[in-house]
């Protein structure tokens, strides 16, 4: 179970992450006509959005699993007792 919660939190923070930053490099910068989409790939306007969105997903990930292990950590100490 937590790493299904840790594979929705990756994914939730990485598309998320990567469509703002996809909107503000829009605004920012004009769009062309071929690329005038907000999402994940490699173009160079789409490149900053992925990596930090890829960057947020692995944190988030990562704090998913965290707590998880400190909330069976206390119940084992609790079944110790």
């Amino acid at each position: 179970m937590k790493y299904f919660l840790a594979t929705v939190s990756f994914l939730f923070s990485f598309i998320s992450v990567a469509f703002i930053v996809g909107l503000f490099i829009l605004v920012l910068f004009s769009p062309s006509p071929q690329l005038a989409f907000v999402g994940v790939g490699l173009s160079w306007k789409l490149l900053p959005g992925t990596l930090l969105g890829f960057w947020a997903g692995i944190h988030s990930a990562r704090m998913a699993l965290h707590e998880s292990e400190d909330k069976e950590r206390k119940r084992r100490g609790k079944d110790e007792s």
